[in-house]
C-alpha cells in the first residue's frame, strides 16, 4: 500500500473498518476493490437490468424464480441471448473507449444479431437501427 500511496494513488478504506480497502484512486480514476454486479449492470447495461436479478436467483438455486417459464425454445434463447448482446455493447464501449476507437462497426455487428434473433423469436424484426435501439434501452 505504501509503494501505490507514495506513488500518486489514494487507498479508500471502509471508516468502521479500516483493514477493508474500498477502491483505489489516481487522478479523477476510481476502481472499486469489491465488485457489486447489481450496480454493474445498472451501469452497463441499463435496459436489462432486471435480467440480473432474475438470472442472479437462477444462479443461486432459488427455484421460484424460474418456476414456471415456458414458451418455445426461440423465445427462451431470445430471452436469454438479448442481455448477453447489451453486455458485448457495454464491453466494446468500455474496451473500445479506453484505447480511443470508435465503437460504432462493432455496434452494427451485434446489432444485426439482435435484430436476427429477437425477428425470428417473435416472428417479426427490429426495424430502427443501434443509435434508437440505445436510445430506447438506456432510457427503459
Amino acid at each position: 500500500m505504501a509503494h501505490l500511496e507514495a506513488n500518486g494513488f489514494r487507498i479508500g478504506r471502509d471508516a468502521k473498518r479500516p483493514e477493508k480497502l474500498l477502491n483505489v484512486s489516481r487522478g479523477s480514476a476510481t476502481v472499486n476493490i469489491e465488485f457489486n454486479a447489481t450496480d454493474a449492470a445498472a451501469k452497463y447495461t441499463p435496459g436489462s437490468k432486471y435480467s440480473w436479478s432474475i438470472g442472479s436467483g437462477a444462479s443461486h438455486s432459488q427455484p421460484w424464480l424460474t418456476k414456471g417459464i415456458e414458451g418455445d425454445g426461440w423465445l427462451v434463447v431470445s430471452s436469454v441471448l438479448a442481455p448477453v448482446l447489451d453486455v458485448s455493447d457495454a464491453l466494446v464501449d468500455n474496451v473500445l473507449g479506453y484505447v480511443g476507437i470508435d465503437p460504432s462497426r462493432q455496434h452494427e455487428a451485434t446489432h444485426l444479431r439482435r435484430r436476427a434473433v429477437i425477428g425470428y423469436s417473435r416472428g417479426f424484426g427490429v426495424f430502427h437501427g443501434y443509435e434508437e435501439y440505445a436510445r430506447t434501452r438506456d432510457n427503459a
